[in-house]
């Protein structure tokens, strides 16, 4: 079942009988790597080999990459406009103008792959977050136990 918090930007994805976890979690966790053979409850049965634990939450991504993947789109449309102008002047029997569809293809390479680069940051930003407050809860969860411990030892 597909754990979709709605400001969240990926989704979890919980192989078949494996409990639902709560949005919070899913929040909490977002895009951290669920070790190897792992299972939530002793007993069990882990993932299958290769299974995708989280996906992109599809309105919540787009918000959150538009920041940096909006410029690109428009290189992107920019890489286009001048392809088609190329081709459209070159058809027209201007034959000078080749160099618009190599100008073109090239704007329309490096937007894709600045398009990629700034999708994989984005995913490497939500996993740090992510990385940061497990660890701070943590820390937090340690500092309650000891605090615990230190009152029953009194």
């Amino acid at each position: 079942m597909d754990v979709m918090p709605t400001d969240a930007p990926l989704t979890f994805v919980a192989p078949p009988g494996w409990p639902t976890p709560t949005a919070a979690w899913v929040r909490e966790h977002q895009g951290l790597p669920v070790p190897s053979g792992w299972a939530p409850v002793p007993g069990l049965a882990p993932a299958p080999a290769g299974w995708v634990f989280w996906k992109r939450n599809a309105p919540v991504w787009d918000a959150y990459v538009r920041p940096t993947v909006g410029p690109v789109q428009r290189r992107l449309g920019w890489g286009i406009a001048v392809f088609v102008l190329g081709v459209i002047l070159i058809m027209s029997g201007l034959v000078i103008f080749w160099g618009a569809i190599v100008l073109g293809s090239l704007l329309m390479i490096e937007a894709g792959i600045a398009w990629v680069r700034a999708e994989d940051a984005a995913m490497a930003s939500i996993r740090r977050t992510a990385l940061r407050r497990k660890q701070e809860a943590d820390v937090a969860a340690y500092e309650r136990y000891l605090g615990e411990i230190a009152r029953q030892n009194r």
